[in-house]
């Protein structure tokens, strides 16, 4: 009985001990098993999270950018000076994120990737998701921002337009006062001026720019009456230098005295070359003097300035032109080179066989470079002074 127990109690501790020691190697076995399996599952786990996060924030640069966009195409000369240098942070940051979009990682390959290599894998898609985090921050910073200036550069530029008018405008009303048959067109431009008052706080663009653009639609109307009273007194004048010189043709005719008489009719000595292109008189003048013995002829009557100045350039020695203006004078004129150097000066004249004294002599008046004279109804002679001036003097 002892033994058999003793023998029975052996065997049961040979299989615990079995027992056991596969339960141990199994356990140990089941640790290490454990342990790797679960070692890549927080490893998986860890990239599924940084993916998610990487292609999320990818999603919102990108919808970010497109946000930008119009605000990204903005150049300094669009905002405020002061602003100007947000345009180049603005290129700067469109940049950095077209490059962050072309290089994102979306949908890694991880076949065959360790634990470890996916951790990797995890912390680079994380930085990629800092750098898209980042650049949504500074567009969506910069973007108002600028949409900003721009706006205020915008109002800025549209009342620049509006002051740009007003300064036409004004300008045109006092050129054109006076000079116009029908003030319509005048105060039509007055009233476009005035609806404009107080744009300097106006902050409206449309508003702003459809006032610069009446007053502007305003101004050629008042510009084509003013030269539709320039043309009808030009026609006028025309009108009645033709009969003017009918008339005094007809005095000629009947009188046969040939010597020379003041007119009172012509068409406005309102300026041009006349005289302005005569050759200036580099002698001395004495040459001349011989020659004064029988004075100057009066070769014919003209009209405007540019058939005076062609009868001139082409007239003889002694020979002058008589332009009749519109208020009714006279200009006698001649080249110096065809006689008019022994004439400057002078106290008197013989012009077609009468003696005439002169008053003092004076400069033409230049406007844009065009003599100009007095229009009053007298009798003048002009020609070109040493310093190849135009100067005229009255006839007594």
């Amino acid at each position: 009985m002892g033994r058999a127990r003793m023998i029975g109690s052996g065997a049961r501790r040979v299989r615990t001990l079995i027992a056991g020691g596969v339960g141990a190697v199994l356990t140990v076995a089941c640790v290490t098993g454990g342990a790797s399996a679960l070692d890549m599952h927080d490893a998986d786990a860890r990239l599924d999270a940084s993916i998610a996060s990487a292609q999320a924030w990818h999603g919102q640069l990108a919808r970010q950018a497109m946000k930008s966009h119009d605000a990204g195409r903005y150049t300094k000369d669009q905002v405020l000076e002061q602003d100007a240098q947000l345009v180049s942070s603005m290129d700067g940051v469109e940049q950095a994120t077209r490059e962050q979009l072309s290089m994102n990682v979306l949908r890694p390959d991880t076949t065959g990737y360790t634990a470890d290599a996916k951790r990797a894998l995890a912390e680079k898609l994380d930085e990629q998701s800092d750098a898209n985090r980042r650049d949504v921050e500074q567009l969506k910073d910069l973007t108002p921002k600028l949409e900003k200036s721009k706006a205020e550069r915008d109002i800025l530029n549209a009342r620049e337009a509006v002051k740009a008018a007003l300064d036409k405008g004004d300008a045109l009303l006092k050129s054109s006062d006076g000079n116009v048959d029908d003030n319509k067109t005048r105060e039509d431009l007055r009233n476009a001026i005035n609806a404009a008052n107080g744009y300097e706080e106006d902050r409206d663009v449309n508003g702003l720019n459809a006032k610069a653009k009446t007053i502007t639609d305003k101004l050629q109307p008042v510009n084509d009456a003013v030269k539709a009273r320039q043309d009808r007194i030009a026609r006028e004048q025309a009108e009645a230098a033709a009969r003017a010189a009918a008339q005094a043709t007809a005095a000629r005719q009947t009188s046969g005295s040939g010597s020379y008489s003041g007119s009172s009719y012509g068409s406005g000595y309102g300026g041009g070359s006349y005289g302005s292109g005569a050759r200036s008189y580099t002698g001395t003048g004495s040459g001349y003097s011989a020659r004064r013995s029988n004075g100057y002829t009066v070769g014919g009557n003209c009209y405007s300035v540019g058939q005076c100045q062609g009868a001139i350039d082409s007239s003889g020695t002694d020979v002058m032109q008589a332009y009749h203006t519109a208020g009714g004078s006279t200009y006698y004129g001649i080249h110096n080179g065809n006689g008019g150097a022994a004439m400057w000066g002078q106290s008197s004249a013989t012009i077609n066989g009468q003696q005439h004294s002169l008053g003092a002599w004076q400069q033409a008046q230049y406007i844009d470079g065009k003599p100009y004279g007095v229009d009053d109804g007298g009798s003048y002679v002009q020609t070109c002074g040493p310093d190849g001036k135009v100067y005229y003097a009255k006839v007594n």
